[in-house]
């Protein structure tokens, strides 16, 4: 994985970010723990994620069929705020910090003021801003350090060991526009300069 790891950018960013502990319970369990939470956590992602697959054959469809896609499309606005409103409701539940992290596709550094064992599981839900996408994972704590120099943002580093696919592409998405953002801002301080 060490190996892996190196193939996936890393940001710093501002995130929404709450985190916790497994119960023992959970942990006997944790694929259906995470199943289920994820689920719910990061609903609205799941369905933009299911929706950008379906493009094409929705084009398909509004061009064979426009009365079949028109009603396909209120569906999917239907389904859509559905899931939005359950994602609110969630929101209401589980508040997140918003503070600076190191975030990748498979990982995250962020500051906790706990210290944690290397290899405890946490649960953690991140809130991608400005967009507010929700993402619940599961990941393993690989270093805990007090403040020091050598940590450039946080005290636990972590690494993802549950993570939906679609989740996921939702991070590697919101990294790039974050690279691109970074580097049009860039080339207008350029050109001012």
């Amino acid at each position: 994985m060490s190996e892996n790891r190196r193939n996936y950018v890393r940001i710093q960013a501002e995130v929404g970010l709450v985190w916790r502990r497994l119960d023992a319970i959970e942990l006997r369990d944790m694929d259906t723990t995470f199943k289920v939470r994820s689920r719910t956590v990061g609903l609205v992602s799941e369905i933009s994620h299911s929706t950008e697959a379906l493009t094409p054959a929705m084009r398909k469809i509004s061009g064979d069929h426009p009365e079949v896609a028109s009603c396909l499309k209120f569906l999917q606005g239907a389904v859509e705020a559905l899931a939005e409103q359950i994602a609110q409701t969630e929101d209401n539940k589980t508040r997140t910090i918003p503070q600076q992290v190191v975030i990748s596709a498979i990982g995250l550094e962020f500051r906790c003021g706990e210290v944690l064992s290397a290899g405890e599981p946490l649960e953690v839900i991140i809130e991608l801003l400005p967009s507010r996408s929700r993402i619940m994972v599961i990941g393993e704590v690989v270093r805990n350090t007090e403040d020091s120099a050598d940590v450039s943002v946080g005290d636990v580093a972590l690494e993802f060991t549950h993570i939906r696919d679609a989740d996921q592409e939702l991070l590697i998405r919101h990294i790039h526009r974050a690279q691109l953002d970074e580097l049009q801002r860039a080339r207008s301080d350029r050109k001012v300069a």
